[in-house]
């Protein structure tokens, strides 16, 4: 899509129609909205909304566009750090693609909340507040070999965990927690889970 414009064939596997009917269903638009360039024929996003409005399939996309424009690490890094940002010991981090500005953000909600339905968001992840008692990750996933012995050798009970400890050897738990929580979404399909959620 280009400048919110794409022929009839991106704009059916974006919305999940026949290109063919398409072809013929865009003709009903304002002429402003459809049009011809060579053999393709063209729609306007906005046509394409006014036909169909946000369905699954086309929000779909517009997700798949964010992570091709940044990149699958570059998405996950974005989404860690929102989810970061809103999520305390009392609250989910939650974040959210709003889809009429085609943006994400993020927010604190309590544990089994969601977003309305007639809210323009799709939920994509959450950051549960008990998430670290949950899913406890191996020191070897925070520190490196140098790092662990370092803290052995400074204290008699380490804890890899433990945010005084780390940053008297200096380093940032809170920085080593979304380099996990980014590595879980890449590398151990946590990025698959969410695009089959919104894809189902």
């Amino acid at each position: 899509m280009l400048n919110g414009v794409m022929t009839t064939t991106e704009a059916g596997k974006r919305w999940d129609k026949d290109p063919s009917t398409l072809r013929r269903t865009v003709l009903k638009l304002p002429k402003s909205e459809h049009g011809k360039s060579g053999r393709n024929h063209l729609v306007t996003e906005k046509g394409m909304l006014q036909l169909y409005g946000y369905t699954k399939p086309y929000i779909y996309s517009l997700i798949l566009d964010m992570i091709e424009e940044m990149g699958e690490e570059g998405f996950a890094e974005k989404i860690v750090d929102l989810a970061y940002s809103s999520w305390t010991d009392s609250t989910d981090g939650v974040v959210f693609f709003d889809y009429e500005t085609k943006k994400l953000d993020s927010a604190p909600m309590s544990n089994g909340d969601h977003f309305d339905e007639d809210n323009a968001f799709v939920e994509l992840y959450r950051l549960k507040q008990n998430w670290l008692a949950r899913s406890t990750p191996k020191k070897e996933d925070i520190l490196t070999t140098e790092e662990q012995a370092e803290l052995i050798e400074k204290y008699e009970e380490p804890d890899y965990l433990d945010e005084k400890q780390l940053a008297s050897i200096d380093i940032d738990l809170g920085e080593r927690m979304k380099n996990y929580l980014v590595y879980l979404l890449t590398d151990k399909g946590g990025m698959d889970d969410i695009l089959e959620r919104l894809k189902g």
